[in-house]
């Protein structure tokens, strides 16, 4: 799965975080889910980072779960999905690629457009 940069990626809700505390540079889309105007009503904003939660993983767990009835969206992570390479981008806001992606080697090309 390649990551979505347009609105429903871990890019987008560090854009979103960005806004909500006066950030001025507009890189990527805010999330979706949780735009820069929902977040700007707290006073102070947490990010708690589970690595390894995905989807799969959260709808083992029954409805009733704290994780599940907090639940608002599913976010795709970066290319590749690794904690090496997501953990830079949470604290950066950036994407990061840890090696280039050679579609003359047979890789594929990323390509970032919304």
């Amino acid at each position: 799965m390649f990551p979505d940069y347009c609105g429903s990626g871990l890019i987008n809700l560090m854009q979103s975080v960005a806004n909500a505390c006066g950030g001025r540079v507009q890189r990527y889309p805010e999330l979706h889910a949780l735009p820069a105007e929902r977040l700007s009503e707290a006073r102070h904003i947490v990010l708690l980072v589970a690595d390894g939660l995905g989807q799969m993983m959260l709808d083992t767990l029954p409805g009733t779960h704290h994780l599940r009835r907090q639940h608002l969206s599913t976010m795709s992570s970066v290319f590749p999905s690794t904690t090496a390479s997501a953990i830079p981008s949470f604290m950066s806001g950036l994407a990061h690629v840890l090696f280039r992606n050679r579609p003359d080697a047979g890789g594929p090309a990323i390509e970032h457009t919304c």
